[in-house]
Parts: structure tokens; sequence; C-alpha cells
């Protein structure tokens, strides 16, 4: 029998985090919900889901929390190997993604910042950079299929490699 994988979805937008636990859950995926850092770090360490799903502008006022989360998750070793699947709707096609010199070890594609007219095309073309300890990033609202390909494809790795990071 199928091993069911458990996704926490951390975004303080209700609305999206009931999409997402529908789409996930027609796949079989087991979920969590959190809208707030407080609640998400908690059932994180409490219920250890195999990836998380965490919104960057997390909060009141539009505040970076998500990512002052992932920080703090890096640095805890109790969860510091949680899969983090980055949800943004700051549009991550923009120009300046097109100048950084590396991305997660990988030259930037000439292609990516630009867009593709099919959404599964771009699926990974933007790697995620290195200063930023997290797995991956999908665009706000997530596409359903692109959601669960990148949960899937995250899933495989079983572990983050940012496990045992420590803020510099």
């Amino acid at each position: 029998m199928k091993e069911i994988k458990t996704v926490l979805l951390a975004d303080d937008d209700i609305d999206l985090v009931e999409t997402m636990k529908i789409v996930l859950e027609a796949e079989g995926f087991s979920t969590i919900t959190a809208y707030d850092t407080a609640a998400a770090f908690t059932k994180l360490k409490t219920e250890k889901p195999d990836l998380m799903v965490l919104d960057v502008m997390f909060g009141p006022g539009g505040k970076t929390n998500g990512l002052e989360l992932v920080s703090k998750i890096r640095q805890d070793a109790a969860v510091s190997g949680t899969l983090i699947l980055m949800i943004t709707s700051v549009n991550l096609k923009l120009p300046v993604f097109d100048s950084l010199p590396d991305m997660d070890g990988m030259p930037v594609p000439a292609e990516t910042g630009r867009g593709k007219e099919n959404a599964a095309d771009e699926l990974f073309t933007l790697d995620v950079p290195t200063y930023l300890p997290v797995d991956g990033f999908i665009n706000k609202p997530a596409q359903p299929e692109e959601l669960v390909a990148k949960v899937r494809a995250l899933l495989e790795k079983k572990v983050s490699k940012w496990a045992g990071w420590k803020k510099k």
C-alpha cells in the first residue's frame, strides 16, 4: 500500500489554502493547514509533515514573515530537513531574476523570466537562488497541475538539501 504524504499549507489567504487543500487531497495527499507563522511552526514541529507550502508575504501588512519562518525552520534541528515549497504572488518572472549570475548552482537558462506559453513547460525553469534556503517556488495562485507536479517532485527528495543550514 502506498504511503500517504502530508503537506502543511501555510498561508494567511484562507481561500487559497482551501483551494490547495482540495486539489492536493483529490490527488491522495493528506493536508494540514495554518493561517499564521506561529501556528505553522507549531504544526510543523508537532505533526511532522513531509512538505510545507509556505507563503512569502505572510501576515498583516504583507510582511515577509514567510522568509523569517524559513530561517527559523532551517536553524531548528528537529525540522530543518523539511521540504519547503515557497508560494508567492510576487512574480518570479521579473527581469531581475535573469541577471542573477548563478541560481542554485546552475547557470540561469536564457529563457528564464520570459515566460512560456504552457505552464508545464516552465515547471522547473526557475531554480531557487542559493541564498534562500527553500526547495522550490510556485507562483500564486498556483495552477492545480503545477502545484501537484511540484509537490510530487519535491517529495522525491525526501529531505531538504538545506537541513542543518545556519543563517550567517
